[in-house]
């Protein structure tokens, strides 16, 4: 997005410092980045959110079938 346009760029996947550096210069706003946080397993998400194992399952059906 240019410069001056109002629009925020967010960035998936960053899994290096040098990702994470280039796109910072190029003014990146947003980074999903595997290097500061790994992939959550179903279980420990459930127990983050307050809910049991299980409360989700089209979502725990969603998450194996893109695995």
């Amino acid at each position: 997005m240019p410069p001056g346009s109002g629009s925020r760029c967010a960035t998936e996947g960053v899994e290096a410092k040098s990702q994470r550096g280039l796109l910072q210069r190029h003014d990146c706003d947003d980074c999903q980045e595997f290097l500061l946080g790994k992939p959550t397993p179903t279980a420990a998400f459930d127990k983050l959110l307050g809910s049991p194992t299980g409360a989700a399952p089209a979502a725990r059906q969603l998450a194996t079938a893109s695995a």
